[in-house]
């Protein structure tokens, strides 16, 4: 084999392993994104049972015009895929979302994302964790 082929062949396998690595890297964020917005959208569903909850008196096992005491459904909170937990406060609720099975952009934690809901101003935060 001559000196140019070997060349040839060296920065072939060069910029074949540099777009290996590229796809990869690529590949592992839009896996990343996917999971969070997976655990976002099911969040959007706790929001709207927490109205719900907030917005029932305490006597039907509602809230009374409060989040203080809502936990969600364990059906819609924790699945093989991910889990997320509710902290409510008088006039707002925080959820945590972590993945179970996707690391995050750190390489070592899990994917979590936190979603505030404010009632008064109809805001939802979305915040990436990791």
């Amino acid at each position: 084999m001559g000196q140019q082929q070997l060349l040839l062949l060296v920065i072939v396998f060069m910029i074949g392993t540099v777009a290996l690595i590229g796809a990869t890297e690529y590949l592992d964020s839009v896996d990343q994104q996917n999971e969070r917005d997976v655990i976002v959208t099911q969040i959007h569903t706790l929001i709207a049972d927490a109205i719900k909850y907030k917005i029932s008196p305490g006597s039907l096992g509602g809230g009374g015009g409060s989040w203080e005491n809502f936990q969600p459904q364990r059906n819609k909170a924790e699945t093989d895929r991910f889990s997320i937990t509710a902290s409510g406060y008088p006039n707002y609720i925080i959820f945590l979302g972590t993945s179970k099975i996707v690391v995050g952009s750190n390489g070592e934690n899990f994917v979590q994302v936190l979603v505030s809901y404010y009632p008064i101003t109809q805001k939802i935060v979305v915040e990436t964790q990791n």
